[in-house]
């Protein structure tokens, strides 16, 4: 249920060299090149999927079995790089 999401703008979005940037679509690296990060790191979510996939469609508005299906790729590729992370 997304009725409380609100969206911001990339644009205010202040990044730093101990930030991950994760996208779900590689259009958004693209979003993301005229601004200046920082030094922060910048990866697709799919990427850490067990079955690694570079896109996960934006699932609003999409049916409730896809919406499921894209939240828990991203809720798994969340787990794994908090998961990664956090070890080292």
């Amino acid at each position: 249920d997304l009725t409380g999401h609100k969206s911001r703008n990339i644009s205010h979005m202040r990044a730093g060299p101990g930030d991950l940037v994760v996208c779900v679509e590689p259009n958004h690296l693209h979003d993301l090149q005229p601004l200046n990060l920082n030094g922060a790191q910048v990866t697709l979510a799919g990427l850490w999927l067990e079955k690694p996939a570079p896109y996960i469609h934006d699932p609003y508005s999409s049916s409730p079995a896809y919406f499921d299906r894209c939240e828990n790729a991203i809720v798994s590729s969340t787990d794994r790089i908090v998961s990664l992370m956090s070890a080292r």
